[in-house]
This record gives C-alpha cells, structure tokens and sequence, in this order.
C-alpha cells in the first residue's frame, strides 16, 4: 500500500493530535495538571487514569475511543479528548459516550440512582463549539422557560476553544495551556511563564524522545492507513456491482457500466473512509 502523505514525525505533534495527547494523558501527574488548570481546583486521583485501549473494550462491546478516564478522590468520573475539526456531530457523540460511561458507573445490582458518580467529560476542540468567541462553555440540563434553575444530573460537558478570543471567566493559565497545546514546543512552554506548563511540556518531550512510543505511533499510523484502504476498496466493491448490474441490463458489446461503478464506488468508498476516521478518532 502506498502512503502518498507521510506521517508527521512524533516529534512535530502537537496537543491538538490525538495521538500524542492520549499519551500524555496516560501519565497521570499530566493529567492532573491538564484538570487542575482547566477546573481551577485540585484534583486527586483514586488509581491510575485507566487508558483508552482498557476502557473501550469494557462499555456495552461498542469501540468507542473514549480516550483517558480517571476517578477523582471524590469519585467524580474525568474523561478528557482533543478534537480537532468540527464534524458537526459533537453534541450528540457527547450525549452517546455520556450514556456509555453512566451505564458502568452504577455498580450492578444498585437501584438507588444516587449513588451514581458525576461525570465531566472535557473536549479541546480546535474550533469555536459555541460560536461567541470564548474560551469555554459549560453545558448542564436546565429547565426550559427557567434559565437559572439547573437540572442537577451530575454531568458536566466542558467544551474549550483553543481558538478564543473573549477572556472573560477564565484564566490567564488556561489561555496559556490552549495557546501551548496548539503551539506545545519549548520556546512556547517557557514563554508561558507558567511552572504547571512548563512541567508538562517536560513530560510531553520525554513522549517524544521514547523510542518504543515512536514505534507505538507508526504502528497506529499503518492501521489507520489499513483501514482507509480498507474502506476506498469495499465502496469501489460495491460501485464495480453496481456496475455489472447494469451491464447486465445493456448491450452485450457495450459495458460502461463496469468504469462507471468503478467511479461510484470511490464515492461510498469516501464516504466510508470518513465514516471509519471519524469512529477512530473518538
């Protein structure tokens, strides 16, 4: 298979990758660091964050890439992602995954309701969710006609922009960390001025020059490449039957059917290879 786009190299990521920031949450004193600054309060963690591959094996057989989660000391239930590009689907992705985590949250057997842990899932997105220009939106259920009264679920979505502009209700550490994880090279850590940044681009270099990390990284790299291969054959498959179909109901010398299955087919093969992407990148 050829790859007519090379990867970057693991040392040129950034934050806003997936890859990378999957590994960096992994390190738990990272993790705490990301949340601290994000929620502007101390966070302690019950265990290690239990990484991606371990939790999507576990909710309902669904692959669903939920990236890192971790307990608080207060059993609050953290799940962090990066999100690159809009694909005009977040709010329900976010409700799907919110339903996945719950349903393991309640130990079997329970029926009282309230003893389920809260849940604040945080998306970095690289693009603006709310459209005003901030650095952050909270979401919560809240009564319709009642804007202040709060339906309390126990289930946050903090969705950041690392793109904001209105710096109102947030702080100055917080637009540096977006800034860095946009930009996560040293000269940005350090210009921060901030030792929490500082600290984690420490960490973030240390990913960078594992070696059995940089090998982790081409790996994923050959399966995604696999799969999108995969997918353009299967929908080329299914134009090259289409076509035959209607060669069958045309003119035994004349075939255009076969070329223009084959022309449909990379459409759903597209299709189907933005479809597989998508799934892998959540």
């Amino acid at each position: 298979m050829k790859h007519t786009n090379p990867p970057k190299k693991l040392q040129d990521l950034n934050l806003m990758d997936r890859f990378l920031f999957s590994e960096l949450i992994e390190n738990a004193e990272a993790y705490k660091i990301i949340l601290e600054i994000i929620l502007e309060r101390e966070i302690n963690f019950k265990g290690e964050p239990i990484a991606e591959n371990e939790k999507r094996k576990e909710l309902l057989g669904k692959i669903a890439r939920l990236d890192v989660c971790a307990i608080g000391d207060d059993d609050t239930v953290y799940n962090a992602e990066v999100q690159k590009e809009n694909q005009n689907n977040l709010h329900k992705r976010m409700r799907y995954y919110g339903a996945l985590m719950t349903s393991k949250l309640l130990p079997e057997g329970t029926i009282d309701y309230n003893r389920l842990s809260d849940l604040c899932m945080i998306v970095i997105a690289g693009f603006d969710m709310g459209g005003e220009g901030k650095y952050c939106y909270k979401v919560r259920r809240m009564y319709e006609g009642y804007p202040d009264k709060e339906v309390y679920d126990g289930e946050v979505i903090l969705y950041l922009n690392t793109k904001g502009k209105d710096t109102a209700g947030v702080s100055n550490e917080l637009i540096a960390m977006l800034e860095y994880f946009e930009e996560t090279t040293d000269d940005k850590a350090l210009s921060s001025g901030y030792e929490r940044i500082i600290r984690l681009n420490e960490i973030v270099s240390s990913i960078k020059a594992n070696d059995e990390i940089g090998v982790k990284y081409m790996n994923a790299y050959e399966e995604r490449m696999h799969d999108i291969q995969e997918a353009r054959e299967q929908g080329e498959e299914i134009g090259r039957n289409e076509g035959i179909a209607e060669d069958d109901r045309g003119d035994d010398n004349f075939h255009p059917g076969s070329d223009a299955g084959e022309r449909r087919g990379r459409k759903p093969g597209s299709r189907e290879r933005q479809r597989r992407v998508g799934e892998r990148d959540r």
